[in-house]
């Protein structure tokens, strides 16, 4: 059976995988399982709003690993626009990478040895520092705003 819209793929680990199971048969939601060294991965496939209707259920038993939603992406890009049609400027750019950011904080704090992931957290704070000195550079009014309200350090 083939649905529209994106793919609703999501890769978990787990532990628990009885519970991720009856979860996955209460909302109709199938889940690919496979063993490997590091534990169990599911990857979820389903209805988008399926998924999203589980994350609640699964949260504690499962960590959900992903991108920021279109949903969130939205709601910063709207607080942070200096125009209507604004998604590039650098006050946008700023905030989309401090929620990353803060994002892959909290999986480092659970998952300390994950090199890959601290190396593409380095990435994110070196082009959000390259943001902020071009907006320090250009306008200094807008770059204390963005430091009072977002609190990124300097």
């Amino acid at each position: 059976m083939f649905l529209t819209g994106p793919p609703p793929l999501l890769l978990v680990t787990t532990q628990k995988i009885d519970r991720v199971k009856q979860i996955c048969a209460l909302l109709s939601v199938f889940a690919v399982i496979s063993k490997s060294g590091g534990g169990t991965f599911f990857i979820f496939r389903g209805w988008y709003n399926k998924i999203s209707a589980a994350s609640p259920l699964l949260k504690g038993v499962i960590a959900i690993t992903g991108m920021l939603k279109p949903e969130e992406k939205k709601k910063i890009i709207n607080q942070h626009k200096l125009h209507e049609a604004d998604t590039g400027s650098p006050e946008v750019q700023i905030g989309l990478l401090t929620k990353q950011i803060n994002q892959l904080l909290g999986h480092l704090k659970d998952h300390p040895k994950d090199f890959h992931s601290k190396r593409g957290l380095l990435k994110m704070v070196a082009k959000r520092r390259k943001f902020l000195k071009y907006l320090k550079n250009e306008d200094e009014k807008r770059y204390r705003a963005v430091i009072k309200e977002m609190g990124p350090k300097k």
